[in-house]
């Protein structure tokens, strides 16, 4: 079970950072980790296993581009508290998925998990892949 607290959120396979752009109207990318305030993450929990993911700099939070369920819907910074389902990987427990609440859709960097700066994040449908796997740390 994930704690509320503050972190900085790396992607398992590329090890970049979960950030939010500050010139892609607010678009959820991987980046290179600097740990500036936009790559650090309030995640906080609203109860039956469900959180928010605010990020630091911005005061926004992780949700969605449209309501549609279907892979890549792209992650972006909204006013208004978008709830997660975060989950252990079933085969590493050192690694969490975030998923769109009562579905197999979670977050995933794309293009395979792309370790180039500014790769979108978006939904995915569940799969054995390590670029929808994240990493929690305690920021520096």
């Amino acid at each position: 079970m994930v704690n509320s607290g503050l972190y900085h959120i790396t992607n398992a396979k590329s090890g970049t950072a979960l950030d939010q752009s500050g010139t892609d109207e607010g678009a959820i990318i991987g980046w290179d980790s600097h740990q500036g305030d936009n790559q650090k993450w309030y995640i906080e929990a609203r109860g039956n296993g469900r959180f928010t993911i605010r990020n630091k700099g911005s005061g926004q939070f992780i949700g969605l581009r449209t309501n549609q369920l279907k892979d890549d819907v792209r992650a972006v910074s909204v006013n208004y508290q978008h709830e997660w389902e975060i989950r252990q990987d079933d085969n590493d427990d050192h690694v969490w998925r975030f998923y769109v609440p009562g579905t197999p859709f979670n977050l995933d960097l794309t293009d395979n998990g792309n370790p180039r700066g500014g790769t979108p994040v978006a939904i995915w449908g569940k799969w054995q892949g390590r670029n929808q796997c994240w990493r929690l740390q305690s920021p520096s």
